[in-house]
């Protein structure tokens, strides 16, 4: 007898079975010719049941262009798997292959994946500069996170630093605090 949770595997794997044979389908038999929506909602599916090597798949596939939305979501999907150097990889294809900036949501995914990766603050950092440029500014979120990617990597003089500066740009913050041994940030607003 299956048990509850072998039973769910195996309905979620004839699902993903068919789901696959049904956009194999519509590609050989040239139902419809998928664009770019088309293929932005089969990676964002696959990304949504944690199956990133298939979105990945999808993404690598495509016939079409990817747009912002595609890429935003290949992003994030790398970012939750732990691949900054392929999240970052992807920001500057985009990049180069639209002839446009990423917006802030891209820049806002992938730096604050880099802030939590382990020695990636200094490509965290060129971001922030390109996103600057590029006319994009600096949240409290994407504050929080350089300043966590700096204590992180132990440079706490540069966390304090973007700390003052954050709490200079009179964002509401709220409340604030982070703790790496014995250095301590604190901000209440």
């Amino acid at each position: 007898m299956l048990s509850s949770s072998s039973s769910s595997s195996t309905v979620r794997a004839n699902r993903i079975g068919l789901v696959w044979a049904f956009y194999d389908q519509i590609i050989e038999e040239d139902v419809v010719e998928p664009d770019v929506s088309t293929y932005t909602t089969m990676i964002k599916g696959f990304c949504t049941i944690a199956m990133v090597d298939d979105a990945k798949e999808v993404f690598d596939e495509m016939v079409c262009a990817p747009n912002l939305v595609t890429y935003n979501t290949i992003v994030n999907v790398l970012r939750k798997k732990g691949k900054p150097n392929e999240a970052v990889k992807h920001l500057k294809e985009m990049m180069k292959q639209m002839g446009c900036a990423p917006n802030f949501l891209s820049y806002n995914t992938v730096i604050c994946s880099l802030c939590k990766a382990k020695g990636w603050i200094h490509k965290a950092k060129e971001l922030v500069g390109d996103m600057l440029r590029d006319g994009h500014f600096i949240d409290a979120t994407m504050y929080s996170c350089v300043v966590y990617g700096y204590c992180d990597s132990g440079d706490d003089e540069m966390a304090m630093r973007v700390f003052k500066e954050m709490i200079e740009s009179k964002l509401d913050v709220g409340i604030y605090e982070l703790k790496r041994g014995d250095f301590s940030l604190k901000f209440t607003n």
